[in-house]
């Protein structure tokens, strides 16, 4: 940061074990560089209550453009599906609500078969308030199961890639609500 960064603002981004360094890394920041942080994404990793209460840098996101928040989710079929241990913190990434509010994500099924074979997959995408996790409904494609501790109905693998243009979307809009 003091190398590269020159004072610019922030954005810091980590998925699964690197969200969990990224944590780690809001643990430890100091204010001064908080105030710089436009927000934190913390996908696919959860954040529990007692580090809520314990870091003052995390504070979870409330919708699309709050800034020096911590974005947090993780999507499941259904939660008996999940991987973790339940997280304090959960935002859903297409319409950025913390509530039951559905939202609609229109999306090829897989990265591994050539866009012209893919049928797009409807999807209904829900905050479940209950446990924190992102309901994924109507997705058609055979995931990848991670080895030893994935589970089928566990979106970890497909985190960015399913939201990609909604995060690259509400980065910008962070970004521009944290230079105003």
């Amino acid at each position: 940061m003091s190398h590269k960064n020159a004072d610019r603002p922030f954005i810091l981004a980590g998925f699964s074990q690197g969200a969990m360094i990224a944590l780690q890394l809001l643990r430890e920041m100091d204010s001064v560089t908080y105030s710089r942080m436009v927000a934190a994404y913390i996908i696919g990793a959860g954040i529990s209550q007692e580090i809520i209460d314990e870091c003052p840098h995390v504070i979870p996101a409330t919708g699309p453009d709050d800034t020096g928040v911590t974005i947090c989710y993780n999507s499941v079929r259904e939660p008996s599906c999940t991987m973790w241990t339940s997280s304090a913190a959960c935002i859903n990434p297409v319409n950025w609500h913390t509530d039951a509010t559905p939202a609609t994500l229109i999306t090829e099924p897989s990265p591994l078969v050539p866009l012209e074979e893919q049928q797009k997959d409807t999807l209904t995408i829900t905050m479940d308030p209950v446990s924190n996790l992102v309901l994924v409904d109507g997705f058609t494609a055979t995931d990848y199961i991670l080895p030893l501790i994935g589970k089928e109905g566990n979106y970890h693998s497909r985190e960015i890639w399913l939201y990609r243009e909604q995060l690259k979307e509400n980065m910008a809009e962070r970004v521009a609500r944290f230079r105003e």
